[in-house]
């Protein structure tokens, strides 16, 4: 869907220069600007897969354990 969608505002500004979709088509759809998307779109895809996998360890281990395992224990103050 995000391909469809990029894809459509790569269009619709190359037709905003020049009227006359056929003629632009080829334009919207250059490799120097897929490629960027493309990195972009992989980056996302990692990103909420890390995500995903946080959130799960967080409801498998529990989030006190997990705060002590990227931050150490709690210190506790003497009393």
């Amino acid at each position: 869907m995000a391909l469809v969608i990029h894809y459509l505002e790569r269009l619709y500004d190359f037709w905003k220069e020049a009227p006359g979709v056929r003629r632009r088509q080829p334009e919207a759809l250059g490799a120097d600007r897929l490629a960027a998307f493309w990195a972009i779109q992989i980056l996302l895809g990692v990103l909420i897969v890390i995500y995903c996998v946080m959130g799960e360890l967080v409801r498998v281990i529990r989030a006190d354990k997990m705060k002590a395992m990227f931050f150490g224990p709690p210190l506790v103050k003497p009393v």
